[in-house]
């Protein structure tokens, strides 16, 4: 069972999946100040198909078609260092941030949970 807080850090977090067993996937935002650099991280980083639209509802839409085992606990993402992203283009970081606790609700807080963090910790 899973014991991470809201206040965990990214060491604890990848203590915690690796102990438990669980899918951990790590997007280092690093260097994206704007929306167009933090898609492209993020479509190389998961992989996403050509045909992903680039923009922040195609991103919820392939959030959404991840197919999620039924295990008690199965992915876990984490977004690390957003914080250019945060200063540079404030309102497309809290669109990510609410993106990503909208994606965790849909499936519960027993299947996915998502993280993100403006340093790389």
């Amino acid at each position: 069972m899973m014991t991470l807080t809201p206040l965990s850090t990214p060491r604890e977090i990848r203590n915690e999946a690796r102990r438990n067993s669980l899918h951990l996937v790590e997007i280092d935002l690093t260097g994206c100040r704007d929306k167009k650099s933090a898609m492209q991280r993020l479509s190389d980083t998961l992989s996403l198909p050509a045909s992903f639209g680039r923009n922040w509802d195609a991103l919820l839409d392939v959030l959404r078609d991840l197919q999620v085992d039924n295990n008690e606990q199965n992915l876990i993402l984490m977004v690390l260092g957003a914080d250019l992203l945060r200063r540079n283009t404030p309102e497309d970081y809290e669109i990510l941030r609410t993106i990503l606790e909208e994606w965790s609700a849909e499936y519960g807080p027993n299947k996915v949970t998502t993280y993100l963090f403006d340093s790389c910790g």
